[in-house]
């Protein structure tokens, strides 16, 4: 098949499954022994004449000293160049005009810093040991048996406050108490149901009450 000749694409799901075998590609892919991929020759230096052979970097140049800008465009001033060109115009013609090194008056050599370490913020210890956390002694298993943690103790700081009551929201919550204060109906009764005497007669009780005796 040559670059231009392309097949018809096949459909993905008229590709049938074979036996023993993978499923068929749809795409067009070139026929034969062919490696994907991008060749990775080898490099010249195996690891042996690495380790045997170690190559150490040049060490960099000594800083030499900069320009200061600072104290270049204060001499500026003084000389009478005050625009930016003629600043600008000042500092090329006087490049002379560098920062000094700051130097130890006994070696003669390049200051360095006072303290040398270590940077950072203290680690400060918890009152907790390692074995009591480990041991979960700080543990409270009174509700172990629970399908789900409990969250009383948990503060939702996204959760807004409450609204506050506007003169519309307390007439309305008044009438509505004092609707609910009204006494309830009395239910219907039919009117032969109504008015009807008791059938149970209680004898009167004529004796009467023992005095007590002095």
């Amino acid at each position: 098949m040559t670059e231009h000749e392309r097949k018809a694409p096949k459909r993905r799901t008229m590709v049938k499954d074979r036996v023993g075998c993978v499923k068929a590609t749809t795409r067009n892919l070139p026929e034969g022994p062919f490696v994907y991929g991008m060749k990775s020759p080898p490099d010249p230096e195996g690891a042996g004449e690495v380790i045997s052979n170690w190559i150490t970097a040049d060490p960099s140049a000594s800083k030499a000293s900069v320009r200061s800008h600072i104290h270049s465009n204060i001499l500026a001033i003084k000389h009478g160049a005050v625009t930016a060109k003629a600043a600008r115009k000042f500092a090329e013609d006087h490049t002379h005009i560098r920062m000094k090194e700051i130097l130890n008056a006994e070696t003669n050599t390049h200051a360095t810093s006072a303290f040398e370490g270590p940077f950072g913020q203290k680690t400060v210890y918890a009152d907790e040991s390692m074995e009591a956390l480990i041991q979960a002694k700080y543990t409270n298993f009174s509700n172990y048996d629970a399908d789900y943690p409990s969250l009383d103790g948990l503060v939702d700081k996204s959760a807004l406050p409450l609204p506050r009551s506007t003169r519309a929201s307390t007439m309305v919550e008044s009438k509505t108490k004092s609707a609910n204060k009204e006494e309830p109906k009395k239910p219907f009764t039919m009117k032969k149901f109504q008015n009807i005497p008791g059938k149970l007669n209680l004898p009167k009780s004529s004796a009467k009450t023992p005095t007590s005796r002095a």
